[in-house]
């Protein structure tokens, strides 16, 4: 016998990811362009960390035209992601700029304009050809 243990409950329907806050995100966050887009992981919530992960992943169509056919699926991902975890990093990769340019401002800024947030570039010794921003709270 099924029971029914809340009728808001729907199983089929997709959850919406957990509403990012402010306090999800240290006062400075640092983003290092170089060969990709490396965000600092030092005070950044595990579920600010996946939704910039989620920039750099993508549905695998493969998979999807071998479900559908009702061929093997073993060894093909669902999704692919391309982004990398470093011990103080995470790289995502260059062509995510414009997606992290629009999460980022929305998720610092209290009021989701980009004048609450103060985006300023410093040189780095080490990699020349590299940017290297310090996004700061405000």
């Amino acid at each position: 016998m099924l029971t029914d243990t809340s009728e808001d409950d729907a199983p089929w329907e997709h959850a919406k990811p957990a509403k990012l806050e402010r306090s999800d995100f240290p006062d400075t966050v640092e983003i290092v362009m170089a060969d990709g887009i490396y965000v600092k992981k030092e005070g950044i919530a595990e579920a600010a960390l996946n939704r910039i992960r989620r920039l750099a992943a993508f549905r695998n169509s493969e998979f999807y035209k071998a479900q559908a056919m009702g061929l093997p699926t073993y060894n093909k991902p669902r999704v692919i992601d391309t982004s990398e975890d470093f011990s103080e990093y995470l790289k995502i990769p260059r062509g995510c700029v414009e997606s992290l340019n629009e999460l980022l401002p929305k998720l610092v800024s209290p009021t989701g304009a980009i004048q609450g947030v103060q985006l300023t570039q410093h040189s780095t010794v080490s990699c020349e050809a590299s940017k290297h921003w310090l996004l700061k709270k405000c």
